[in-house]
Formats: C-alpha cells, sequence, structure tokens
C-alpha cells in the first residue's frame, strides 16, 4: 500500500508539473477558457444528462490532466473479475438487484423485451492500432494540429440569380454535379461551399434557396439586412427578438439560413452562435460558426470570474455583433441574468455608452427555442411567474412606457449589483421587445392516423385545451406503437431512450454486446482502475457495487467498465477542446484502440473477450462539423482520448466511500435519457421506453420532448406496451389527463409570446424599412 501511496503522488506531481508547463505555452484566448473549465467543472453544464427530479445534484469531481501511467499501467484485472464481467455482457439482460421493489419490477420489465443475444459469437477481434503510442499521446498532449483535412475541390454557382427559380448548382471534383434546393418533402439547402465574390446570394436569393415560408422569411430577412448594416460599418440600435413556434415549424431552419448568409457574405464573424448545452451547441455548428455552451463562451462557469476569464471572454466576444441563442428553455432565469451581466460589463468597457442598450446592451439577440420543453434543471423556467406578470403589466404598456420598462429596473439591478438573480432574469427575459412566432408545418407530418405525432406532442405541451377523448385517442395511439418480439428479431441493434438512469444503466451491458453483434465485431471491455485516494485497494464487494453506479455524481465521467469494437457509439464525458468538437455529451464513433504493450494477444471468434490490463488510449471521430484539421498519425475528423484520474465518492452508493479511478472518459452512447435527446434529431432504429417510472411519475414536458424528436410515427416503437391490463390503462390515463392540462405560467407565457408576435407582424414593414437598404447584388 505504501508503495501504491508514493506511486499516485507522483502521478500527480507530474500531472500538476504538465499543467503548469501547458499555461506557459502560447494559449489563444479559446483555450485559456477551456483550460479553466477543465478547472473549475461547472455542476450547471455537466449536470445536465443525468438529472432527474427525485435525483440528487451531481457533485462536480475533481479531474486531473492525462495522468503518467507509471502507477496505472502496472495493475492487471484479478481473474475472477475479469470472469465475472465477460459472464455479465455473455447472458441475456440481467436481472437487477439491490434497489427498491418498485425500482427492480420496473427495470426488469423492461429488460425482459430487449432482443436476445446471438447465442455464440464468432466475432472479428478489432485489429491493435499500430501507431506509434507515444507519438499520438504526446503529440495530441500538446494540441499540435499540424496540416489541414484533405478535402475534395469543390465550388458553387448559383443560377438565376434574382428569379423565384433560382438555384444552386455545387461541383466536386470527379463527382456529378447537385442543384440545390434539392427535391422532396424536406428540400435540402445549398451546401457550405464558398460562393465567387461578384455572384453573392440576395436576401431573397437565399429565402428561396431555403425554401422559407412566410413566417421564417421575416425573421431571417430582418438579421440578414442587420447584419449586412454592421458589414457595412453601419451599427444599429440593438434588435432582440424572441423566435419561438409550434414543433416542426422550422426554427432550427430559419436559423440555418441567416448562418449560411451570414457565410457567403463573408461575415460569419459578426456572430456568436451558443446554447446551454453542448449538444445543441454542436448540433448548430457551421463552417463559419462553431457552437460553444453559454456557460463557456461567457465564462459564468464559477461564481467570480477572474482576471483571465474575463479577458478571454473579452477577446472572444471582439468584434461580435449578434448573439445567436439556441434552445433558451434550457436557460433558467438566473442563467440568463448573469448571461446578460457579462455582457453589459464588457460592452460598457469597450463601447459608446450613448449607444441604445437592451438586455445584451448593444448587441442584437435571437433567442430561438421552445418553452414548452424540459426546462434547466434544478432551476425556475424562463417563464417563471409568468401569470401573475401578465395581469400585472401587458405587452403593449411594456412597449409603449420604457420609463417603466422590465428593462430599465433589470438594468439597473444589474449596475447596481443586488436583487434576486430569479427576478432579474425574468425581467431581463421579459424585456425583449420582439417576438416570431412559426405556425406552418415544415417538418414531414403523418396524414393517415389521427392523432398524428405533432398533434400528440401539442396536446402534452403545457397549453392545454385538450379533451379527456383526445388525450385517451393519444394514448391509444401512443400504445399502439409497442414492437412485438418478432418484429424486434427482424429489426436492427435498436437505441434506447428511457426516464430514468437506472434502466439506462442496466440496458447498456445487453446494447453493447447487440452493437458488436451486428458489427460482427468482438467486444472488447476492460475495467477501470479504482483506488482509495491514499491507493490502497477497495474490496471485492464495493467494486462490483461501482460497476452498477453511473452518472457523473456516481463515477466522476469515468464509468467503471468500457468497452470497444470498431463503430462503436460513445458519448463523450469531458470537455478538452471545443475547437475538436471533444466536448461533454457530444457523441463520437470508435475507430481504433492502442492497447498496453503487455496484453495478451486477443483471441479470434469469441463475441466477449475483457482485457487484462486497461487501454493506453481509444481513438474516435467525434460527431458534428469536421475542424479542418488533421492531427498526426490520424485519419481525418479523428481524435484520441486519453485515461483520465477522477477523484469522486458515489452518491448512490449503500456506504459512500471516496474513489480515485483512472480509465477512460467515454461511455457508451446506446442508451440515454429525456434530457439527452433534446435538441436532436433521432435516426436510426430508436427505442422508447414510456413504463410508468417507480418515482416521481411522469414529466409533462418529456411526452413533449420525445414526441417531436422523431419525424413520423412510423420512426416511434415503444419498448413496452403503456399497460397490460384494463387496470393499467384507466390509471395511465388518467395520469396522462393530468399532465396534459394547462400550466398557468406557462401558459401565460405562451400568450404573452403570440400577442408580442402580432404587435411585431404588424410593425414588421416599418421595421425592415428603418433598416439601411440592401446593397445591390
Amino acid at each position: 500500500m505504501l508503495d501504491n501511496v508514493d506511486s499516485l503522488a507522483v502521478t500527480r506531481a507530474h500531472a500538476n508539473e504538465r499543467r503548469l508547463q501547458l499555461q506557459r505555452l502560447d494559449r489563444d484566448p479559446l483555450q485559456e477558457a477551456e483550460d479553466a473549465l477543465l478547472e473549475h467543472v461547472p455542476g450547471e453544464e455537466y449536470g445536465v444528462e443525468a438529472a432527474e427530479e427525485d435525483d440528487p445534484a451531481p457533485s462536480a469531481p475533481h479531474r486531473s490532466s492525462r495522468p503518467d501511467n507509471s502507477l496505472w499501467s502496472g495493475l492487471a484485472s484479478a481473474p475472477e473479475a475479469r470472469s465475472r464481467l465477460q459472464a455479465t455482457y455473455l447472458r441475456p439482460p440481467r436481472t437487477v438487484t439491490g434497489h427498491s421493489a418498485k425500482e427492480e419490477a420496473y427495470v426488469n420489465a423492461a429488460l425482459r423485451q430487449l432482443p436476445a443475444p446471438p447465442s455464440a459469437g464468432s466475432g472479428a477481434a478489432p485489429h491493435p492500432s499500430l501507431h506509434q503510442q507515444a507519438d499520438i499521446l504526446d503529440e495530441q498532449a500538446r494540441h499540435e494540429v499540424l496540416g489541414p483535412q484533405r478535402t475534395e475541390q469543390q465550388h458553387m454557382v448559383l443560377l438565376d440569380r434574382g428569379q423565384p427559380s433560382v438555384r444552386a448548382k455545387a461541383f466536386v471534383l470527379e463527382q456529378p454535379p447537385v442543384t440545390y434546393p434539392t427535391p422532396g418533402p424536406i428540400p435540402q439547402p445549398p451546401p457550405y461551399i464558398l460562393l465567387p465574390p461578384d455572384s453573392l446570394p440576395s436576401v431573397a436569393d437565399t429565402a428561396r434557396l431555403f425554401t422559407l415560408s412566410e413566417e421564417q422569411a421575416r425573421v431571417f430577412s430582418i438579421y440578414a439586412r442587420l447584419l449586412l448594416a454592421e458589414k457595412a460599418g453601419r451599427p444599429q440600435p440593438p434588435f432582440n427578438a424572441i423566435l419561438t413556434g409550434y414543433a416542426g415549424t422550422g426554427k432550427s431552419h430559419a436559423c440555418d439560413a441567416i448562418l449560411w448568409f451570414a457565410y457567403q457574405h463573408r461575415m460569419h464573424q459578426l456572430i456568436a452562435l451558443v446554447s446551454y448545452t453542448w449538444r445543441a451547441a454542436l448540433h448548430d455548428t457551421t463552417p463559419g460558426n462553431v457552437g460553444l455552451t453559454t456557460t463557456t463562451f461567457f465564462g459564468i462557469h464559477s461564481a467570480r470570474q477572474s482576471y483571465a476569464t474575463k479577458q478571454s471572454v473579452a477577446a472572444r466576444m471582439r468584434g461580435i455583433r449578434l448573439i445567436l441563442l439556441d434552445e433558451f428553455s434550457c436557460c433558467s432565469p438566473p442563467h440568463w441574468a448573469r448571461l446578460c451581466a457579462t455582457v453589459h460589463n464588457i460592452r460598457s468597457a469597450g463601447a459608446p455608452t450613448d449607444r441604445p442598450q437592451g438586455p445584451l446592451a448593444d448587441l442584437h439577440g435571437l433567442f430561438a427555442g421552445d418553452p414548452r420543453q424540459l426546462s434547466q434543471p434544478s432551476a425556475p423556467p424562463m417563464y417563471t411567474g409568468a401569470g401573475a406578470l401578465n395581469r400585472m403589466v401587458q405587452p403593449q404598456q411594456e412597449l409603449q412606457q420604457p420609463a417603466a420598462s422590465p428593462l430599465i429596473q433589470a438594468l439597473k439591478l444589474l449596475q447596481q449589483h443586488h436583487g434576486d438573480s430569479v427576478h432579474v432574469g425574468v425581467q431581463l427575459w421579459r424585456s425583449i421587445p420582439y417576438a416570431f412566432m412559426l405556425t406552418h408545418p415544415f417538418r414531414q407530418q403523418d396524414t393517415d392516423v389521427h392523432p398524428n405525432l405533432l398533434e400528440i406532442a401539442e396536446i402534452f405541451s403545457g397549453l392545454g385545451g385538450a379533451s379527456n377523448a383526445q388525450v385517451d385517442a393519444a394514448c391509444d395511439v401512443l400504445n399502439s406503437r409497442a414492437i412485438s418480439q418478432q418484429q424486434l428479431a427482424a429489426s436492427p441493434a435498436p437505441y434506447l431512450a428511457v426516464l430514468r438512469h437506472a434502466l439506462r444503466l442496466a440496458a447498456l451491458p445487453h446494447l453493447y454486446r447487440l452493437h458488436a453483434a451486428e458489427a460482427q465485431q468482438t467486444l472488447l471491455l476492460w475495467r477501470s482502475t479504482d483506488l482509495s485516494p491514499a491507493g490502497g485497494a477497495l474490496s471485492a464487494e464495493y467494486l462490483q457495487e461501482l460497476e452498477r453506479l453511473g452518472g457523473s455524481e456516481n463515477d466522476g465521467g469515468v464509468p467503471a467498465v468500457c468497452g470497444f469494437f470498431h463503430g462503436v457509439r460513445y458519448n463523450m464525458t469531458t470537455t478538452v477542446n471545443p475547437t475538436l468538437l471533444h466536448v461533454h455529451n457530444n457523441t463520437a464513433t470508435g475507430t481504433g484502440i492502442i492497447l498496453d504493450p503487455r496484453e495478451p494477444a486477443i483471441p479470434a471468434g469469441t463475441a466477449v473477450h475483457v482485457l487484462t490490463y486497461p487501454p493506453c488510449a481509444i481513438i474516435v471521430k467525434p460527431d458534428g462539423l469536421s475542424p479542418g484539421h488533421t492531427l498526426p498519425h490520424l485519419q481525418p475528423g479523428e481524435i484520441v482520448v486519453a485515461p483520465s484520474i477522477v477523484d469522486f465518492t458515489p452518491s448512490a452508493s449503500r456506504q459512500p466511500t471516496a474513489v480515485t479511478r483512472y480509465g477512460s472518459p467515454l461511455d457508451a452512447a446506446y442508451a440515454v435519457t429525456d434530457y439527452y435527446v433534446q435538441g436532436a434529431s433521432l435516426r436510426g432504429f430508436w427505442l422508447v421506453h414510456f413504463g410508468r417510472p417507480p418515482t416521481g411519475g411522469y414529466h409533462r414536458a418529456t411526452l413533449y420532448v420525445i414526441a417531436t424528436r422523431f419525424r413520423s410515427l412510423n420512426d416511434l416503437h415503444l419498448l413496452t406496451p403503456l399497460w397490460n391490463n384494463a387496470h393499467e390503462e384507466r390509471q395511465l390515463k388518467l395520469a396522462f389527463r393530468k399532465l396534459a392540462q394547462r400550466d398557468p405560467d406557462l401558459a401565460a407565457e405562451w400568450e404573452r409570446l403570440t400577442a408580442l408576435a402580432a404587435t411585431t407582424a404588424a410593425q414588421y414593414d416599418a421595421l425592415l424599412s428603418a433598416l439601411p437598404a440592401e446593397p445591390p447584388v
């Protein structure tokens, strides 16, 4: 044990020394902010996916830099532990024990419905990477990006500019040309290929290329003209608007048109693209604009901003004229207030004080989202108190009486650095003077089933209005989507969306096995190395208990068991480098593994093989738009994920004991919770488990969010029926009737936004004509 203590001390000393060396290197502002983010892991940022209404708030684990392997690489898994782990992944879904009786019944009923694994495996063992591991790991640690990504020569031209028939034609070397927008139910807009400077698209041309509806074109035209004026050196008064609407009406598509137009006119550097979650930020990323979280971009991950953080945020905001915030429902009033305060502090130091002021000082803002979706975990929603506030002050009065407006009051509180953060945030949110409400369906709908999927979503939108008969009909339609065992056996390996982490964790071993078998690969498994903080061994019983726990509050972001096969899908649990898309909750595909040099040969033809030593690193290709760089020894878009050391105390353990873990910060992406799917479009074969949770019941927003993630009912499959007998049917329909009831504050906010959108629509022509004319193309 004393040897372990000494080795652990040396390991941490090396990690600290490496961190200090990196700090002395020249770092750009983005990297400086990310270093600060790693030093103070923000609970609000890292708790999104794991949050449940009956779970405690996650504690932020301490995470070291990439450690020296002198201690950890010498530790091999015990033979009995490897045998037990292999048996767990080979047998049918295990029966969960150790939870409450209700939770055991809930989890085991779902596990029994999962498809059976192949009876025997003949998978091909993944070939270990032949790269020199020292070269890869050292160069990755230094963030040395050596060359541009290999791309094909491509260019694009506009045909019939200024005409209703305008279209773009893209040419890629040795491939046939493609004309955009492409035909189909949802026409594909033109790609991010720069047009020649003498052939830039007009506002009207872009609206046609993106097949924007009249509602979408209004919001696009305003912001396109604003950006053109700012590019021409003609600053405009701050224009702030909320972009919302019904599910499937194309809010993201309108934002995409703005980003593409800015990219073509070489003014994308005027836009800051942010969202509360990394998932949404990466989904929005374009070649011109890299999406970042609000926590990262504005440096609000700690209660007080250091001088270095303020300088980094100021550098990122230099030249920004528009802040485009996506998924605003995930922001709480306190978070929004801190964001606004940060912008005001920075702009007051660098912008003329006589400029008109808005919630983002003199900057423009577009805030896209749907208030009816899931809100920030463990925080009040943005519409808090909307019912009472609507009765006190009408939106028209807010616009006509600036002296008494919420903006003036909130700005005073910001300047005085006091006041309740919820109150200030709500006031700042309600001070946004314009709104655009999209009502025309953009996404393809079911036409042969009623209610269709988006109609079901509206029933559980929180606005009320649905009769009991309509709710019951929605329940019947949802229940009809329960998949049979015959259908499941003929389907691809599934992904699973669930309401509780207990089920997610129990299902992952089986889903791992199914996807590896479908890929005809041997599933390689390894056990993370767990010790006490002093370097001592932990009991075998406690090690087995740790394998059943998950989530950042129970594993520090490093799962107890990790796996690999070529094509495996991961969720990354750390934020290391947003430029390379290595950020928390981004998904990635496993493309290579660097084994420990002492690892015995992997036998061929086995379904599951447990490694003796944890691997030195995993090579992955993160999802998202490629950053345009290639790391040494790797293929374009690939990065190396090295092991991490984390210290944590699992909150869900029967007898919580501090753990120091060495392992891979990668979690399997085959089962996710409702918070994770918000902001994502689910592709592939997904199963949804809507079984009644053992505690806490259903969330209204969960039904709304999951129903809006699929294109049609044909893509939605339930793992289990909603009921199995008449009694369960009555109970579930009563529960869903309650979920369909009106939420007073949410309904009041929706009414406010609807009225504000009507006022904006009436003023639209005047607002557009007040902007400088579009320069001739």
